[in-house]
């Protein structure tokens, strides 16, 4: 049973993660999340909520994102991956958040993350 995508339409792929343990999906974490860097691809947003059963095993791949510097991929974590996350998981990105609504720099601001940033912590009780 195939679980990582082999191309953009590999609908088939996220329904075999559907069905798949959390242990499977976390053990795959590096290879998923990669097809979620262009939000047109009909794998990212099925990934986007199947992403979120991983719970805090997901935040090391988030905070790579979030220490990078594709904005457009940030903001497709920011708006379409972690809201479907649960407090705990938002809380262990919280020092990237804060940066992100504090300090961003200038690309960030163009992609209007500190807003979305700010959003997640407002959840998380900050």
């Amino acid at each position: 049973m195939r679980l990582v995508p082999e191309n953009k339409f590999d609908i088939e792929a996220c329904d075999n993660l559907r069905s798949a343990s959390k242990k499977n999906i976390q053990n795959i974490l590096p290879e998923l999340i990669l097809w979620t860097k262009d939000g047109n691809w009909p794998v990212a947003q099925e990934l986007y909520s199947i992403l979120s059963i991983c719970g805090e095993k997901i935040a090391p791949s988030i905070k790579k994102i979030l220490d990078g510097s594709d904005e457009e991929w940030k903001y497709l974590i920011l708006k379409d991956l972690m809201p479907n996350l649960n407090s705990s998981t938002i809380k262990l990105l919280e020092k990237d958040l804060e940066r992100i609504s504090n300090s961003p720099t200038v690309s960030e601001l163009k992609e209007e993350l500190p807003k979305i940033a700010e959003k997640l912590l407002l959840e998380i009780g900050n």
